[in-house]
């Protein structure tokens, strides 16, 4: 056999903007990567792209440290392409190396984020400036993460959506304007070096981009997660190649998005503003303050780190009250906001933020209108044990008004395909026509599932108005 399997393991890939390593006596480190200026020890500058470690180190790409690691970048920076300006100052590069914390202290960085944006925006509750404030500290986090909500803002016109935009591009994470890449490129980005993206409106206004969007919205707040695309290489093949996905997202969509992506965010919703100094206040990117935050927020991730690491590992559905999507969504925010003492607060916030998207959730699913329909008509007792797809269209058109997915054809799919009636005695046929058994046990249990309380079916709730 002319070859055989090596026993030596291949190096570690890492991604080289920022990650976690492990070295060699079996501690970790996270890093932030950028290309910066550099001094050797014979004096002699060069440019090169540095990864700077919570160990307090430096390496560059060329050193023997980062050879010792056995490691590789999962794709090599090129600095002709590289987009970031360093948002980390060299003034804060070199005292964070020196060991020399700022000044106020790192931990002040969440007040001083909720401080600042409550000088341009007017939100509607205190705690909305505190969500805003640690999903812009999650950020410079993303190793951490196994998911990351994205945040999607709400609103009327001239409510300080795109506001928002404008000061997560000032302290965010790395971040990029949607708008700004084309549909390709946004991909590739993604892929390489994991940004903030910054989604506005207009982007959905383009077909094609809007469709692309929607296609990334769908798989990246997973880490892991990919999109397959199909390439034209130099030699004008077709291939198809696989792009990460994964990285912070924030979305303004006055209009909403669709309910799958609905679910993968945590929503601000917007107000028009009363106070005119707030509202005429718009950040100026030459501000000096956006700088001192920055370094403060790189600052408090290379520290801390672990422990916001710890108590996410350590965060639970059972002890939160959240399950599934709902709680791999608020971990990150309630992993940070216990090193910072505010868990409590956060806690409470996120339940009656969940409890809110769940309600609106519900309302528009055509299912869940469905079950509370049919939760009525035996509630009512006045149709017979089995009803057509067509009794219950008019029962619904009855309820709700006449909308369009509410022909019987489509009542018939849903409660086929989705809600179980496939077989007897669920289902029986008459006369060549379906009809579905008003088993009020079995309708109990399909509410319950779906979150309805079976005793308050809504139109309970329309009969009393």
């Amino acid at each position: 056999m002319p070859f055989r399997p090596s026993s030596t393991p291949p190096p570690v890939k890492f991604d080289p903007v920022c990650g976690i390593l492990n070295k060699d006596d079996g501690s970790e480190m996270m890093y932030h990567g950028m290309f910066m200026n550099v001094v050797d020890d014979q004096g002699n500058e060069f440019f090169t792209f540095c990864l700077i470690t919570s160990d307090r180190e430096l390496y560059t790409f060329e050193s023997e440290d980062l050879e010792k690691l056995k490691a590789r970048p999962r794709v090599v920076p090129n600095p002709e392409a590289w987009i970031f300006e360093n948002r980390w100052s060299v003034k804060g590069i070199v005292s964070y190396l020196n060991g020399i914390d700022p000044n106020p202290p790192p931990d002040s960085v969440l007040d001083m984020l909720m401080n600042t944006y409550k000088g341009y925006l007017e939100l509607r509750r205190k705690m909305d400036y505190m969500l805003l404030s640690l999903w812009t500290i999650g950020t410079y986090m993303q190793p951490i993460w196994y998911s990351y909500p994205y945040l999607l803002i709400i609103g009327p016109m001239r409510s300080g959506k795109s506001k928002i935009l404008e000061l997560l591009e000032q302290t965010a994470y790395n971040p990029i304007k949607a708008e700004s890449i084309t549909e390709s490129a946004m991909f590739r980005t993604i892929d390489a070096l994991a940004p903030t993206i910054l989604i506005d409106e207009s982007d959905f206004t383009d077909p094609d981009k809007n469709s692309a969007i929607q296609r990334l919205l769908l798989v990246g707040y997973k880490k892991g997660n990919k999109a397959l695309r199909s390439e034209r290489t130099k030699s004008e093949k077709i291939v198809a190649r696989a792009y990460l996905t994964f990285s912070p997202k924030a979305i303004v969509a006055p209009r909403g998005v669709q309910e799958m992506i609905y679910d993968r965010c945590i929503v601000i919703q917007m107000l028009r503003g009363r106070d005119p100094k707030i509202v005429n206040n718009w950040p100026r990117p030459d501000d000096p303050k956006w700088q001192d935050l920055r370094d403060h927020l790189y600052h408090f991730s290379l520290t801390k780190w672990k422990e916001v690491r710890e108590a996410y590992e350590s965060i639970s559905g059972e002890e939160v009250g959240l399950s599934s999507r709902d709680l791999e969504l608020w971990k990150p925010m309630l992993s940070i906001a216990k090193v910072f003492g505010v868990y409590d607060e956060v806690l409470d916030y996120a339940r009656g933020k969940t409890e809110e998207k769940n309600r609106e959730l519900l309302t528009e699913m055509n299912e869940v209108k469905l079950l509370r329909c049919l939760l009525h008509m035996a509630k009512e007792q006045v149709y017979d044990k089995y009803v057509s797809a067509a009794t219950i269209s008019e029962k619904l058109k009855d309820l709700y008004g006449d909308e369009r997915w509410m022909k019987a054809q489509n009542i018939g799919r849903i409660m086929t395909h989705t809600l179980g009636f496939r077989n007897r005695p669920l289902k029986v046929i008459r006369r060549g026509v379906a009809v579905y058994k008003l088993d009020e046990e079995y309708l109990r249990d399909l509410a319950e599932r779906y979150g309805i309380d079976p005793n308050r079916p809504l139109g309970e709730d329309e009969e009393e108005q």
